[in-house]
Order: structure tokens, then C-alpha cells, then sequence
């Protein structure tokens, strides 16, 4: 597959926002499952019976 220097300029521009885009969803799951353990481990640890762990 032989692309020309236009074609493929633009096809580089679309698979590195494509790359961006997926990148950005993956650190959105990750940091809301990375809130969700922080705030699950705030309240393990702020509870007194602590020796539930």
C-alpha cells in the first residue's frame, strides 16, 4: 500500500488523534476505578473495626 505525501500526512494526523482519543478514554476508566479503590480504601481504613481487612 503506497500512500503519496498528502495522504499520508493525513492518515498519520487521524491515527495519532485516533491514538489520543483512545489513550484519554483509558485514563478515564482508569482514573475513575483508581477514585473508586482510593475512596473504598479511605472508608475501610476510616472505619474503626478496622480489623475487618
Amino acid at each position: 500500500m503506497k500512500l503519496t505525501a498528502p495522504q499520508a500526512a493525513a492518515f498519520k494526523k487521524d491515527t495519532t488523534f485516533l491514538y489520543i482519543e483512545f489513550m484519554g478514554l483509558i485514563l478515564q476508566i482508569g482514573i475513575r476505578r483508581g477514585a473508586r479503590w482510593i475512596l473504598m480504601k479511605q472508608f475501610l481504613f476510616a472505619t474503626p473495626s478496622s480489623n475487618v481487612l
